[in-house]
C-alpha cells in the first residue's frame, strides 16, 4: 500500500497535467452505471470461479492446467481492476489538486471507497500471484500473467471509462 502511494504521487508529479479528464462526479456516474456494475460483479465472480472451480483438483493438492490457467486470469483481472482504481485515484488526486479539495465534497463517499477498495484489491493481487508463484515457475507464470493482465487493463479502459473513442 505504501508504494502504490509513492507510485501515484510519482505519477501524479510525472504527469504534469493540469487539467484532469475526469471530474470525481462523472467517475461516479461511470462506475455507477449498471453496466459497469454488471461488469464488475462478473469479473469478481469470475475471479472466484478461476480460483475455486475445481474443487476435486483442490482437495488432491494436485496442480493441473486448469489450475494454472484459472490462476493466471484470476491475478490477470485483480491486476486489471487494480489497474482501473489507480488511474481513478490518480483522476481524483488530479482534480483535487487543480480545483482544490471543496470541489471533492459533493463525492466524498465515492472517492473514499476508491481509496478503500484500492487497498483490498492491491492484497487481493499480491496473495493471488504470491500463491501462484509458489506452485509454479516464474518463467511459465509472469509472462502470460503479464500479456493478459495489459489485454484486461486496456479493454477495462474500453469499458469502464470509454477511452477508445473513435
Amino acid at each position: 500500500i505504501v508504494m502504490t502511494a509513492i507510485g501515484i504521487v510519482i505519477s501524479v508529479i510525472a504527469s504534469n497535467q493540469v487539467d484532469p479528464e475526469y471530474t470525481p462526479a462523472d467517475l461516479s456516474a461511470r462506475m455507477l452505471h449498471p453496466g459497469s456494475i454488471v461488469n464488475t460483479v462478473f469479473f469478481i465472480v469470475l475471479v472466484s470461479i478461476c480460483l475455486h472451480g475445481c474443487p476435486r483438483v483442490v482437495r488432491r493438492q494436485t496442480n493441473t492446467d486448469m489450475t494454472f490457467v484459472g490462476e493466471v486470469i484470476a491475478g490477470a483481472i485483480t491486476a486489471a481492476m487494480y489497474t482501473l482504481l489507480l488511474k481513478l485515484v490518480l483522476e481524483i488526486i488530479i482534480y483535487g489538486c487543480t480545483y482544490g479539495s471543496n470541489s471533492l465534497r459533493s463525492e466524498a463517499w465515492f472517492i473514499t471507497t476508491c481509496f478503500i477498495l484500492i487497498a483490498i484489491v492491491a492484497i487481493v493481487k499480491v496473495r493471488i500471484v504470491s500463491s501462484s508463484l509458489k506452485h509454479y515457475h516464474v518463467v511459465l507464470y509472469t509472462p502470460i500473467y503479464q500479456a493478459l493482465s495489459i489485454l484486461l487493463t486496456a479493454i477495462f479502459g474500453i469499458t469502464y471509462l470509454d477511452e477508445f473513442e473513435a
